[in-house]
């Protein structure tokens, strides 16, 4: 987009989805500040919603703008870290939406999105609750336990109500921007519960993780394959594909010395560098 609008000064860029004002609203808002025409994602949006006359309202957009905006400024794609989800916990002092927890009329779907081709991406149900996997602890705290659930890159959460099929709560996140331990997101953080009246203020959701052990050569062979997916489906060039670098510090013995490998993205201000333990290379 940014290449066709320089190309020349008569060119436009025409950014819709189905109200013009999220997506949109999130689209541009990037773009605002991919340009450094403006600085931070507040202006940016705020920008937008003046332009437009309506902005980009739904948290979990408002998030990955922050993402995108964390990525420029630090000039740098931070890596993918798989995250083991434990527990969800979530806190509700409605009476009417406590009976629902407590009766089992709340459904949560976890998902993974998915690149399926080039400009499509899907949804993978990776979690669904079920009776045994809830905890009550008698006040307004139920616990949801999610054992063995492996989050990695774009994750969606849907929590609705079985009862009406409407739902009560969705947000998105990516897991390279989450802290290990604890998430906690409040009411106004949350995609369509920010705007429910009917939940209350103290509305809160806490995600409960834990570290995925995994060997060198395990993480960065994944996340080197991801890059390679990703040049195959037109999201790198093929001149970035090629420009794998190894450095030329010298190496005493390949057994015991481990040896950095750098990758260059010549099209973006992004330069990638790890090590790899020639101790956990099998091939």
């Amino acid at each position: 987009m940014d290449q066709w609008i320089k190309a020349d000064p008569e060119n436009v860029a025409v950014i819709h989805c189905v109200a013009g004002k999220g997506r949109t609203g999130t689209v541009c808002s990037a773009y605002l500040l991919y340009t450094n025409f403006l600085s931070t994602p507040e202006a940016a949006m705020e920008y937008f919603l003046d332009k437009r006359g309506e902005g980009v309202t739904s948290p979990s957009q408002k998030r990955y703008i922050e993402y995108f905006y964390y990525v420029l400024k630090n000039r740098s794609i931070p890596y993918p870290k798989p995250l083991r989800l434990t527990k969800m916990l979530i806190l509700e002092q409605n009476p009417y939406y406590k009976k629902l927890m407590l009766d089992s009329k709340l459904e949560l779907d976890i998902y993974e999105m998915v690149q399926a081709k080039k400009n499509e991406v899907i949804k993978k149900l990776i979690f669904s609750t079920n009776q045994r996997d809830k905890e009550l602890d008698g006040g307004d705290v139920v616990s949801y336990i999610c054992s063995n659930v492996v989050l990695q890159g774009d994750v969606l959460m849907i929590c609705k109500n079985i009862v009406n099929n409407q739902n009560i709560f969705r947000f998105a996140f990516h897991t390279a921007f989450i802290p290990l331990g604890m998430l906690r997101l409040q009411k106004k953080e949350l995609d369509e519960a920010y705007k429910d009246k009917t939940l209350s203020n103290e509305f809160t959701i806490d995600l409960m993780f834990k570290e995925v052990e995994q060997s060198v050569n395990t993480s960065t062979s994944e996340w080197m394959q991801r890059l390679k997916e990703a040049a195959s489906m037109g999201q790198i060039s093929e001149e970035d594909q090629k420009s794998f670098l190894y450095s030329n510090e010298p190496v005493v013995d390949q057994s015991k010395q481990p040896i950095l490998v750098q990758f260059d993205i010549s099209s973006l201000p992004i330069r990638i560098r790890f090590v790899v333990n020639p101790n956990n290379i099998s091939s």
